[in-house]
């Protein structure tokens, strides 16, 4: 599997979204042998500097934003490790302006190049696969939660190292 590095400023769903997505990443990791995570948006990664540097502008960009509702919508699959099962998120001004401020603090490469989503499994998975997961495990329609809190995730090597430096309220 390719390698993340450097930080990562996630949106981490809150609520009965969280439980959901947790059950069906564990699900679709366990039939796949993929790597668990934990479910999030990804605002900004591959953020270079040094972890005092970059968590003061993460709870800058924290302070800076305002809580804001976020909705499922719809499915997606990729050929990318980091993308190979996805939902997508309803589209909406506030996660775009979120996503200029990351951008802005941290750099145009840490912003990323995909529309705004949520991960359900990384890996090299088949198509026939990745449709036998998603018609399986995946049951999301119509579910919501508040963006409450931005989370600095230290992302070196695969998921399974992965880890939370600290998190920060919005607005």
């Amino acid at each position: 599997m390719a390698k993340a590095e450097g930080y990562s400023i996630w949106i981490i769903p809150t609520g009965e979204a969280y439980s959901r997505l947790c059950m069906s990443i564990e699900n679709i990791s366990n039939a796949c042998d993929t790597p668990t995570f934990e479910p999030h948006l990804t605002l900004a990664y591959g953020i270079k500097g040094g972890e005092k540097e970059v968590s003061e502008k993460a709870k800058k960009l924290a302070s800076d934003l305002q809580q804001f509702r976020l909705k499922l919508d719809g499915t997606g699959r990729s050929n990318e490790k980091f993308r190979a099962l996805y939902l997508n998120l309803e589209e909406n001004e506030l996660i775009t302006e979120a996503m200029d401020a990351a951008e802005k603090l941290f750099g145009k490469e840490c912003r990323p190049n995909y529309e705004p989503q949520i991960g359900l499994m990384y890996g090299d998975v088949s198509d026939k696969k990745k449709s036998e997961m998603l018609e399986k495990f995946v049951r999301h329609k119509n579910i919501a939660f508040i963006a409450e809190r931005l989370y600095l995730w230290e992302i070196n090597n695969g998921p399974e190292t992965w880890k939370e430096i600290a998190d920060y309220e919005l607005g």
